[in-house]
């Protein structure tokens, strides 16, 4: 599956959480009272929420873009004062949260986390006090002048659907889709799909902006969607190892508690690790541990691959026996030592070059083997913290016997 097919899945999952909020706040026109109006504070529980979690885990961009959203609905439906010329009030603040709201998101997608009580962060919250100071200022002085800025014509019609968002709002908006849109496409990275579903669903609370439950069901589904991206980051920072991306020792651990009456568990560890780390320094290093992670990921017969430490990873092949899992350990041994890697030197060019010279000095291609131990649950081995230990036993007999091969 390509980078831009995944984009469109996720794409494709934000427009389907965009219909199922939809008809939420259907259904909610003929709920309850009591239910009503606790669907319309919701969305400030889980902005709040995302916030908290956004501090905790100093996830910059969670907590600024819920701080937005959250003070942007507040101002829309909560501050309107009880006049004659609310609509008018209202209208005002339309104009300018539909501006605020996309630029934000696309402001705060655009800079790198940077933490929320360094500097950058309080750049960032200057930032949204400027936007609010504006705002006070053209509603306090009904400085229409000012707000004009907010509502110039851009295009040479009006968008009849969205006939209450400025041309502005409606190219923000766009922009902002597209770069998070475009972003996943070419990185092939996840971490712009819930903001590629805030931008989404705070549009359509905007075009819904007459219909208070509609637009509180769309703030509050981006609120969830904002406290997700900090708990699936909380979950990756203690279940995944940061440099292989494969699952680490603690999810070892966990994955060991599930497992039946019959599995093998495989110890693999990078021949000569240390000396080529000497050799080529550690960022060579650290490639050579990426490449290795790719490999054993890709191994079959069902087998998991994890991060143990170092230069070792495990491998555990449940409802299989160690006869049967070594087939899949030769191939993927033979694999890793046919395949090599290319280290290029320090002085290659930042972009890629319209014709590559193969035979250049500045491409080496280095080859590296693993050794792998494997054994199984048995009579003498009766529990995985054992199975470990003998995996690990036949790892070293497999070192001894010259490196590049599996025993058990």
């Amino acid at each position: 599956m390509n980078k831009t097919t995944k984009a469109l899945i996720s794409l494709g999952i934000n427009c389907l959480l965009l219909i199922i909020a939809y008809f939420v706040s259907v259904w909610l026109k003929a709920a309850p009272p009591t239910i009503k109006l606790l669907s319309q504070y919701v969305s400030y529980v889980l902005f709040a929420a995302a916030m908290f979690f956004g501090w905790w885990f100093n996830r910059s961009r969670v907590f600024f873009c819920s701080l937005t959203l959250m003070l942007c609905q507040l101002a829309l439906f909560q501050l309107i004062p009880q006049e004659p010329d609310a609509a008018e009030y209202f209208y005002m603040i339309l104009s300018m949260t539909s501006v605020y709201i996309p630029l934000n998101i696309l402001v705060f997608s655009i800079q790198r986390e940077r933490g929320i009580a360094s500097s950058w962060g309080r750049m960032r919250l200057l930032f949204i006090a400027v936007e609010l100071l504006i705002g006070a200022w053209i509603i306090w002085y009904n400085d229409s002048d000012l707000l004009q800025l907010f509502n110039i014509k851009l295009f040479p019609a009006d968008i009849s659907f969205v006939p209450d968002l400025s041309h502005m709002s409606l190219l923000l908006y766009f922009i902002t889709f597209i770069f998070l849109f475009g972003r996943q496409a070419v990185t092939g990275k996840n971490h712009d799909t819930p903001f590629m579903g805030i931008t989404l669903f705070s549009f359509a609370a905007l075009m819904f902006n007459k219909d208070l439950n509609t637009a509180s069901v769309m703030f509050a589904l981006s609120g969830l969607m904002l406290s997700a991206v900090v708990i699936r980051a909380s979950h990756s920072m203690a279940y995944l190892d940061e440099l292989t991306g494969l699952p680490s020792k603690r999810a070892l651990k966990e994955e060991m508690l599930k497992l039946g009456s019959k599995y093998t568990i495989a110890m693999l560890d990078i021949d000569y690790f240390k000396k080529f780390n000497d050799t080529y320094g550690h960022d060579v290093g650290d490639d050579v541990l990426k490449l290795v992670a790719v490999c054993i990921k890709g191994v079959g017969g069902g087998g998991k691959a994890f991060r143990y430490g170092g230069e070792e990873f495990t491998i555990v092949f449940p409802g299989k026996t160690a006869e049967e899992a070594i087939p899949y350990l030769e191939e993927l041994r033979e694999y890793i030592a046919n395949r090599g890697f290319i280290r290029r030197n320090k002085n290659r060019p930042k972009e890629k070059p319209a014709d590559i010279v193969t035979k250049s000095s500045s491409y080496k291609k280095l080859y590296l083997t693993v050794s792998i131990g494997a054994a199984e649950k048995n009579e003498k081995y009766r529990t995985p913290e054992e199975v470990i230990k003998a995996a690990d036993k036949a790892l070293y007999n497999a070192k001894s016997k010259g490196r590049n091969c599996v025993c058990k």
